[in-house]
């Protein structure tokens, strides 16, 4: 449901990108200093980008992952999809705040206009069982019964899932996504992780 392909809110409105200059930007805080506002307008719906550079994934341990190799740059950016709310000069506040703290010493974050390219909205499902059949092999059938990418303004409402391997229902780059009164029933994959689960991003 929605755009063929996760592009996590890519696509900036050319001349719009400008860096953050607020040294931290804590957890919970809606507004930071740009370096420069002037392409910003009250209403625009603004990615604020944090990269995962090698001193921030050095400052996290890798990711904290256990048997798994450790993350990389690049691979794992924090990407806050908002809405200038109002403009002070080069500071800029936000709907929604943000929900991990932005140390510039270890990632330089950058914000930019999105220009909404690929973006569906208002679209759900409604009223559906989808009754997964197993294959030869475990893990031999469809992974995802309802899959939302790239929506805004999107629900999932009503709907049973049934033999999935991966996740019921999973989303991939939503903004104001609603699951309500939906099940997911009799998972059918291997004990492992990345399996199995009623929800998923």
């Amino acid at each position: 449901v929605g755009a063929r392909r996760n592009t996590l809110w890519g696509g900036e409105v050319s001349g719009s990108r400008t860096a953050v200059t607020s040294e931290r930007i804590p957890a919970g805080a809606r507004s930071f200093a740009v370096a420069d506002a002037s392409a910003l307008s009250v209403g625009d719906n603004l990615i604020l980008v944090h990269p995962s550079t090698q001193t921030w994934l050095d400052a996290i341990d890798g990711g904290g992952v256990a048997l798994d190799p450790a993350w990389t740059p690049g691979d794992d950016d924090i990407v806050f999809n908002r809405v200038v709310t109002a403009l002070d000069g080069n500071r800029v506040t936000v709907d929604v705040p943000v929900f991990y703290t932005l140390d510039r010493r270890r990632s330089e974050s950058y914000v930019y206009v999105h220009n909404r390219n690929n973006l569906v909205t208002q679209v759900g499902v409604e009223h559906l069982r989808i009754d997964i059949q197993p294959g030869d092999a475990i893990e031999d059938h469809a992974w995802i019964g309802v899959n939302l990418v790239t929506v805004e303004d999107a629900w999932v409402r009503d709907v049973a899932v049934k033999g999935y391997g991966g996740s019921a229902i999973r989303t991939r780059t939503p903004t104001r996504a609603t699951i309500t009164d939906s099940q997911a029933l009799d998972p059918l994959a291997q004990i492992a992780g990345e399996r199995m689960a009623a929800t998923s991003t």
